[in-house]
């Protein structure tokens, strides 16, 4: 018999049941309570009641929890249905729902100063450092901060490893999930940026990218990148998917400004992003602020341009051709004003408007040491923009060797000029930049033989010019002659030479140059 009573009191204070348990101060009922060391239930809990725990706080069961009374654990924390408590939920210990839901809750009041709480995939708590509710993400390095950031969970498709904090675009997708590499600002296909990695992700894996808010837990020191970052420093993308300080100042590169340094650490830094994709339009820095569009694209209509669009829908453009357009061939650059209104260029502050290029083919600003034209501030075309001259004084003898030759005048000096190359063959001539025509002429003073007669010479790629010559004879007194070319029009091509010669059509006796001078202007297209 007391076996019997032994039994019977075991299977109260651990009840197990394979069914449904209802639990109320009828059906147990020691001291108007049912006191249990532990429950498992793997059908539906019913309560009723009030009713408290021992020892063991584990509640566990697969169905319904259904709460008329309370459950009371020894701690002083308890689970209550239709009384005073009604929705509030209070447990130091383990709830257990095996794949079943709360319904109807009131709120959830967490413990504010938590630190430290084991890693398990999709564990929710309040972080009080963040101020936050955090989600333990997968693979236990990445904190989900509730409202302060946004993640998308990405594959890494690199072939190379994406390192916690570099800066990764979208290439495509596997699956339902987004793959990514690492950006870079000297590359149109891949400066589009998605976000910023949170975690190393190894090449072929996956794992998170924040999109906006705070980055934590990364290196914000600079010292990875040869800078030295501090607090409030604003960051921009740079070369494979780093980050940098350093503000773009190539206008083939993209300016897009990431986020700022928050924190200043080697291993708990943390980043504010901003919205990745943005460019920067304005900013605090000393240098050329650009905002470039570029188009790889090289096919036979590929052009990139800038366009403004008025409430007409009407437009103008300034453009630049793709290397193998073919209707603007060459790389043109286009100012395309499709002629609703008058086209107007305006400067205000009493100034001229002056028009440079560069034929040097430097592509870089050589070409503003390079006048073409001007319109001074009173609207003063002026003409002589392309000129050239040449200059000499007491340049000595100039050998004869064969009578009826001409022998280029060598020691030349340069004058001022202006669309010309001086000496670039060694023979004291000037090279044109532009093609155009040109109006030349030339003044001599020299002396040699007597009754000697001299043929002066502007030459043109060392042949005549035509128009361009003179002729003078030395008297019996070895007198020193004066003589000039008229001035003659001369077309030239770009890298035509101009210089100078003389002959003795008479004799061999050699021609001493005293003074001569050479001047050249292009007169038009």
């Amino acid at each position: 018999m007391k076996k019997y009573l032994l039994l019977i009191l075991i299977l109260l204070l651990v009840p197990i049941s394979n069914g449904s348990v209802n639990l109320d101060t009828i059906s147990c009922k020691i001291g108007g309570n049912c006191t249990l060391n532990n429950l498992n239930v793997l059908g539906d809990l019913n309560v009723s009641g009030s009713f408290y725990t021992t020892n063991v706080v584990n509640i566990n069961y697969s169905g319904e929890l259904n709460l008329t009374g309370c459950l009371n654990f020894p701690d002083g924390s308890y689970v209550c249905g239709n009384d005073n408590n009604l929705g509030n939920v209070n447990i130091n210990g383990t709830l257990n729902m095996t794949n079943h839901s709360i319904n109807n809750v009131g709120w959830i009041d967490p413990i504010l100063e938590q630190e430290g709480v084991p890693y398990k995939e999709g564990r929710f708590y309040f972080d009080a450092g963040a101020k936050t509710w955090t989600i333990l993400m997968d693979g236990g390095e990445v904190l989900g901060n509730v409202l302060l950031e946004s993640l998308k969970w990405v594959k890494n498709t690199c072939g190379q490893d994406i390192f916690n904090g570099q800066a990764v675009y979208e290439t495509g997708a596997s699956g339902n999930t987004a793959t990514v590499c690492l950006a870079d600002r000297n590359d149109s296909d891949t400066f589009h940026v998605l976000g910023i990695a949170t975690e190393n992700i190894p090449n072929n894996q996956n794992g998170w990218v924040a999109l906006l808010g705070d980055i934590n837990g990364v290196d914000t020191s600079g010292t990875p990148y040869g800078e030295a970052w501090l607090e409030g420093d604003k960051l921009y993308l740079g070369y494979g998917g780093n980050l940098t300080t350093t503000h773009p100042t190539l206008s083939t590169e993209a300016t897009i400004l990431i986020g700022k340094v928050k924190r200043d650490h080697q291993t708990i830094g943390s980043i504010s992003l901003t919205s990745p994709e943005s460019f920067t339009l304005g900013n605090n820095f000393n240098g050329t602020l650009r905002q470039s569009v570029i188009n790889k694209n090289n096919g036979t209509n590929a052009a990139v341009g800038f366009t403004a669009v008025n409430d007409l829908n009407h437009f103008t453009t300034f453009g630049l051709a793709g290397s193998n357009n073919v209707n603007f061939p060459n790389e043109v650059s286009v100012f395309y004003a499709p002629g609703y209104g008058d086209h107007w260029q305006a400067i205000d502050g009493n100034r001229s408007f002056i028009w440079f290029n560069d034929p040097t083919d430097s592509h870089a600003n050589l070409a503003l040491n390079n006048k073409v034209m001007e319109i001074d501030n009173k609207g003063n075309l002026l003409s002589n923009s392309i000129y050239g001259s040449l200059i000499g004084d007491e340049l000595g003898t100039i050998t004869i060797s064969v009578s009826g030759l001409y022998y280029n005048v060598t020691t030349m000096i340069n004058g001022t000029n202006n669309g010309f190359i001086f000496n670039e063959t060694g023979k004291g001539d000037l090279k044109a930049l532009y093609n155009g025509t040109y109006t030349m002429n030339s003044g001599w003073s020299f002396s040699g033989g007597a009754n000697t007669e001299y043929h002066i010479r502007i030459e043109k790629n060392d042949l005549a010019a035509d128009n361009c010559h003179a002729q003078r004879k030395i008297g019996t007194g070895g007198d020193v002659g004066s003589a000039s070319t008229s001035p003659c029009i001369v077309r030239l091509l770009e890298g035509d030479n101009i210089s100078l010669g003389v002959e003795n059509v008479d004799n061999v006796n050699n021609a001493f140059i005293h003074d001569v001078g050479l001047t050249v202007i292009r007169i038009g297209d």
